[in-house]
This record gives C-alpha cells, structure tokens and sequence, in this order.
C-alpha cells in the first residue's frame, strides 16, 4: 500500500492516513505462432519465417528478443522495439543452413 494523508484545511487535528493498493497492468502482447516450422530447407539457401507480436492494449509495448544461444543457423535482425497501441509487428527469423545438419 502507499502512504496517503489527507488533511482537512484549516482543521487542528492530524492528516488522516489512507493507504492505497494498486495494480498495475502492462501491455497485452500476443504472439502468433507459437512454434515457427521452417519444415526441409536446402543447404544454403536463406529461408525466413515471421512471427507476428500484436499489441491490444492502448499503451506502447516495448519488446527485446535474442536467442537462447548463440546459433550460426538462426538470426534476427531486429533485437528490440516498441509497438504502438492496437498495433501489430511482423518479426522476421531467419534461417541459414551452411552444411547438412
């Protein structure tokens, strides 16, 4: 809770507390899909897969991505951004496949 008083103006006695609990909810993200399949790739050749991170709330959604680890196959070129309200982002992964796996 935080502290409040309220004080009555021109009154002799002491603020009189309030405490005061809030909640605070950040932006709804959703993510589409959930598993991105990239199915038979040929050896190099680039390939690329989008996810789509929507935004339903009327306040900005910062986001970072990176990758668990450290992959040769596997990059993004965009690692953080913020997307307006009632907005959508296509996020663009992309695959290289430099030797058969």
């Amino acid at each position: 809770p935080l502290p409040l008083y309220i004080r009555m103006l021109g009154s002799d006695k002491p603020p009189f507390p309030l405490a005061v609990s809030t909640r605070v909810i950040g932006p709804v993200v959703t993510v589409e899909p959930m598993v991105l399949d990239f199915g038979k790739a040929n050896v190099l050749e680039d390939l690329n897969r989008t996810i789509q991170l929507t935004n339903k709330s009327p306040i900005p959604a910062k986001f970072t991505t990176q990758l668990k680890s450290k992959s040769p196959t596997f990059s993004l070129p965009v690692t953080k951004g913020v997307i307006p309200p009632d907005s959508s982002f296509s996020l663009q992964v992309f695959a290289f496949l430099d030797e058969i796996m």
